[in-house]
């Protein structure tokens, strides 16, 4: 491994579209499609095309931020809701095995932003990124929630469960956010104690930064083999954060149970130590045919993956 800087717009871009790549190749990781695991209309293939789609709209929200650089009177004109659409649509358009990588796009693309930002001053301090990346997600404006409307619906992802307000198939939810002025800030204030995602978005992504990379890094620096310290870090944050999707899905009960057998894995020592584990574990996820997929703890990763390549990481 060696290290690299970041110099321009399209670096930042593949640090994401890699980081994609990376953690849909990761294998085994439990429960999800990998490089050794297909679902029944979800293939390999299908995440490799969503990661090397995605590139274009980070490259432009990236290209936005080292315009702006710390003029905060900018941060409304990235038109993040714009990019996020433009890569789900593409998406929809390059493959058919449905939604496979909009928790990526939505947890990247900010991040994406905010690293325009930073391209002339490195990544070094964190916490000053994470302080620009939250100016960024404030002052994002209705038509950026207008447009992530129409990516989700594009998108149409599974497992989002039935709302009251702001509901994404109910069309007065456009509406009203026309009319209350919601940014998505505020969008994703409404569902963030029940998806991990949406609460990144509001809390300047703390996972990623506070449990995802760090152990990333540490693993990475111990075993000096990315996909072995990908799947560690994979099983480490599902312990820590039972995956909301399993949750939506089958319930909290199921989701605490997954996440108890991630948590005994990574006690006795992890992929390198419990390797027939941690393949018992996938086939055991596996076996409830998507109900138990922990889909976002697979976007948590990339977004965790994208953050260590942004500060230089290269395998």
């Amino acid at each position: 491994m060696f290290f690299h800087e970041i110099k321009t717009p399209l670096d930042v871009s593949r640090c994401g579209q890699v980081a994609a790549l990376l953690e849909c190749s990761a294998y085994p990781k439990p429960g999800n499609v990998h490089r050794l695991k297909d679902h029944p209309t979800t293939r390999y293939e299908h995440f490799l095309i969503g990661a090397s789609i995605i590139g274009k709209p980070l490259e432009n929200l990236a290209e936005k931020g080292s315009l702006f650089k710390f003029d905060s009177t900018h941060y409304s004109r990235f038109q993040i809701g714009k990019e996020i659409l433009q890569a789900v649509e593409d998406t929809a358009t390059w493959q058919t095995g449905g939604n496979i990588n909009l928790g990526v796009i939505l947890l990247q693309a900010p991040l994406a932003a905010t690293a325009g930002t930073y391209l002339h001053v490195g990544y070094d301090d964190l916490d000053a990124f994470r302080t620009t990346l939250q100016k960024i997600i404030q002052e994002t404006t209705p038509e950026d929630s207008l447009n992530l409307y129409k990516a989700l619906q594009v998108a149409n992802p599974g497992g989002m469960g039935e709302v009251e307000d702001l509901d994404i198939h109910d069309e007065s939810s456009m509406k009203k956010i026309q009319e209350d002025q919601l940014n998505l800030h505020s969008i994703f204030s409404t569902c963030a104690d029940r998806d991990a995602v949406a609460r990144e978005w509001i809390t300047s992504f703390e996972l990623t930064f506070k449990l995802v990379y760090p152990f990333l890094e540490n693993r990475i620096n111990e075993l000096q083999d990315i996909n072995l310290a990908t799947i560690d870090t994979f099983l480490h944050v599902l312990s820590k954060v039972p995956d909301t999707l399993i949750m939506r899905k089958a319930g909290p009960e199921a989701a605490r149970v997954i996440s108890e057998k991630a948590r005994e894995i990574i006690i006795k020592g992890g992929i390198t130590k419990q390797k027939e584990k941690v393949y018992e574990f996938d086939a055991f996820l596996q076996e409830k045919k998507g109900l138990y997929n922990p889909g976002t703890t697979a976007d948590l990763i990339a977004a965790g993956l994208m953050v260590a390549l942004l500060r230089g990481l290269r395998i």
